[in-house]
């Protein structure tokens, strides 16, 4: 029997046609044919496979690695140095003073107070002012006087980076007490 690839209905052999969609025959009785011949390869390798003997090698055991006793490594004490974020003007980070030698606690300026000033008087330039930053108060203080007001809204955004912990420095480069 010869089936049909297009319909599935099952042909008597010989036939070159379909009995019941009318195409061609010829195509399945090849199909047929190399399915049959594939079967009898598998057969005889299958047989092939079975007749020979396994042979098996021996199994050769790989050295142990001995485990390596390490020195104690003596570590150099690090001498950590402050870190100072350098206040940027016009897309370009200005140089941040060295904090000098010897500084008192009464030199040190208030974070709390350059953030307040900012973000309340921010716009006059009034918390680079007083964190020493002539320059940067002036430029915030001419930004708010030419955009009428508006560039206030830097010195609010720049209070609220004093207060964030962005500034770490004041103008001579005396760290800011918290």
């Amino acid at each position: 029997m010869v089936t049909c690839k297009k319909c599935g209905f099952e042909n008597e052999d010989g036939k070159k046609f379909c009995s019941e969609c009318g195409s061609s025959l010829a195509e399945a009785e090849v199909t047929v044919a190399v399915a049959q011949e594939e079967t009898v390869q598998a057969e005889v390798v299958q047989e092939e496979v079975t007749q020979q003997p396994i042979q098996q090698q021996p199994i050769q055991a790989e050295p142990v690695a001995q485990p390596v006793q390490q020195q104690p490594v003596q570590q150099q004490p690090v001498q950590q140095q402050p870190v100072y974020t350098a206040p940027i003007v016009n897309g370009t980070a200005q140089p941040v003073p060295e904090a000098p030698i010897n500084y008192t606690e009464a030199d040190q300026k208030s974070k709390m107070v350059a953030g307040l000033l900012g973000i309340f008087l921010g716009g006059f330039g009034a918390g680079r002012f007083y964190l020493g930053y002539t320059n940067l108060g002036i430029f915030q203080l001419v930004a708010s006087v030419l955009t009428c007001g508006a560039g206030g809204l830097w010195g609010l955004i720049d209070g609220i980076m004093i207060l964030t912990g962005s500034v770490k420095v004041d103008g001579k480069g005396i760290p800011l007490k918290d």
